[in-house]
C-alpha cells in the first residue's frame, strides 16, 4: 500500500512539474511574440532568455505580415557548342528552380531564401550607386570582347563616374556574388556548352495587398527590372562547384 502511495506522490509531483514547466513556456512564448506593452517590456530579460536561440520564431501570432514582394534573379548566357556557334539562351528566373524544392514537399529546404538572398544584397550596393554609375554597370564589360578588359573596364568606368576606391569594393563585392550565383546557375542549365559571358538581372513585383486578394479584377503590380551587363564568366572552384550543383543541379528540368 504504502508503494502505491508513493507511487501516486510521484506521479503527482511530476504531473505538477511538468504543468509547471508547459505553463512557463506558453506565457513566455506569449509575451515574447505579444506587441510590446509595460508587461511585455518589465518580462523581456526573463523571456528573451528562454525563447532564444531555441524558440525564437520570427513572426508576430497576433499581428502576421505576409509577403508584400517577390525578390527574383535572372540569368541568360552567350554561350558557345561543340560546333563552335555562339548564341544567347532565354532569361530563366533561378527562383523557380529552388522553389520546386519547397513546393509538395513533406520536408521542404530552406534554400528558396537564396535569390531572395542575393537579391536584396545586390540591390542595396546597387542602390548605393549614384549619377551615371548605374549606367555604367548596366554597360557590357567583357574580357572576350574586341577591345575589353572586363573588370578593368568596369572599374575605370566606376571611377570616371565619381565613385570612390571603397564604394567600388562595396559594389564589387555584391556584383561578384550575383554574377557567380549566375555563373553556377548557368553550368547546370547548359551544361553541353562553353560559357562566353553572363548577363544578370534583379526584379521586384509587388503582391496583391491581403485586403484586396478577393477584389474582382485587381492585377499585380507590373514587375520592376534592373538589367545588368554582360560579364565574364566568374571563376568557380571544383568544390564550389560540386556544392552548389548538389542543391541546384538536380532540380533543372
Amino acid at each position: 500500500m504504502s508503494t502505491a502511495r508513493s507511487r501516486t506522490v510521484v506521479q503527482r509531483a511530476t504531473m505538477v512539474v511538468v504543468l509547471a514547466v508547459v505553463s512557463f513556456h506558453m506565457l513566455s512564448t506569449f509575451l515574447y511574440a505579444a506587441p510590446s506593452s509595460s508587461l511585455s517590456q518589465e518580462a523581456a530579460p526573463v523571456t528573451t532568455a528562454h525563447m532564444r536561440p531555441l524558440f525564437g520564431q520570427n513572426w508576430q501570432i497576433f499581428a502576421p505580415d505576409p509577403q508584400s514582394v517577390d525578390l527574383r534573379v535572372w540569368v541568360r548566357a552567350s554561350t558557345r557548342d561543340t560546333q563552335g556557334t555562339e548564341s544567347v539562351t532565354e532569361w530563366v528566373n533561378l527562383g523557380d528552380v529552388f522553389n520546386e524544392q519547397v513546393r509538395h514537399q513533406i520536408l521542404p529546404t530552406r534554400t528558396w531564401r537564396i535569390p531572395v538572398s542575393v537579391n536584396r544584397f545586390y540591390t542595396s550596393a546597387y542602390g548605393a550607386l549614384v549619377g551615371q554609375q548605374q549606367a555604367v554597370v548596366q554597360s557590357d564589360h567583357v574580357a572576350s570582347m574586341e577591345g575589353g578588359q572586363g573588370r578593368q573596364d568596369l572599374t575605370k568606368a566606376l571611377l570616371g563616374a565619381g565613385a570612390s576606391v571603397s564604394g567600388i569594393d562595396s559594389y564589387l563585392l555584391a556584383e561578384d556574388a550575383l554574377y557567380l550565383f549566375g555563373t553556377q546557375a548557368a553550368l547546370d542549365l547548359w551544361p553541353d556548352t562553353e560559357l562566353v559571358a553572363i548577363q544578370m538581372s534583379t526584379s521586384t513585383q509587388g503582391v496583391v495587398p491581403f485586403e484586396q486578394r478577393l477584389v474582382p479584377g485587381v492585377q499585380r503590380p507590373e514587375e520592376q527590372f534592373t538589367r545588368l551587363g554582360w560579364r565574364d564568366p566568374s571563376p568557380v572552384t571544383p568544390e564550389a562547384r560540386a556544392g552548389f550543383s548538389s542543391v541546384f543541379g538536380g532540380w533543372v528540368s
